[in-house]
């Protein structure tokens, strides 16, 4: 699917070639804050996984990652949708600022817009947030977002040192106020 979504004084769309080398830069700079709780992001992420990265498969229903933009063009990290369950109508949400764009409210201002869309455009009901225990930033965006955490999940995500405990919040359209 083919998804651009714009407010909030963002642009959200479907990673291009063309942004290969915005990525490396906003993934160089922010590896320490991210790397730790983004498989992907390692000290040695460069042009070639960026590019990977840019060509991904716009009819991939699966997964659906956007990198997000300030109205200057200026990338400033990513928001995606991923795991979906139709049958629950339920899907996971992750995102990630870069450094530079910390506290700006980016990630929550994304976030918003994709869950606007999960429930208005695409059908879901419910948007999950699996964050691990020791990720305070993701878990202040999730209750900026408002979402409810709702228990502990043993050995759920396995991030760069193993298999690590996380949080699931979540978000449920009757709820969820923009």
């Amino acid at each position: 699917m083919d998804l651009t979504l714009r407010g909030e004084g963002l642009v959200l769309r479907r990673p291009l070639p063309g942004d290969a080398a915005a990525m490396v830069q906003a993934v160089r700079e922010s590896q320490p804050e991210i790397g730790r709780f983004l498989a992907w992001a390692t000290m040695d992420y460069g042009p070639r996984d960026a590019d990977q990265w840019c060509r991904v498969d716009a009819n991939d229903n699966a997964s659906n990652p956007l990198h997000v933009f300030d109205e200057t063009g200026r990338l400033l990290g990513g928001v995606g949708l991923h795991s979906p369950d139709v049958r629950n109508g339920k899907i996971e949400l992750g995102y990630w600022t870069r450094s530079s764009a910390r506290g700006e409210g980016v990630a929550v201002r994304s976030s918003r817009l994709l869950i606007r869309c999960a429930f208005d455009v695409l059908g879901y009901s419910r948007v999950e947030l699996i964050i691990a225990t020791d990720n305070i930033a993701s878990q202040h965006v999730a209750d900026k977002l408002g979402a409810q955490r709702e228990g502990l999940l043993r050995d759920r995500l396995r991030l760069t040192e193993g298999l690590v405990d996380a949080y699931v919040y979540s978000l449920l359209k009757r709820d969820f106020r923009t």
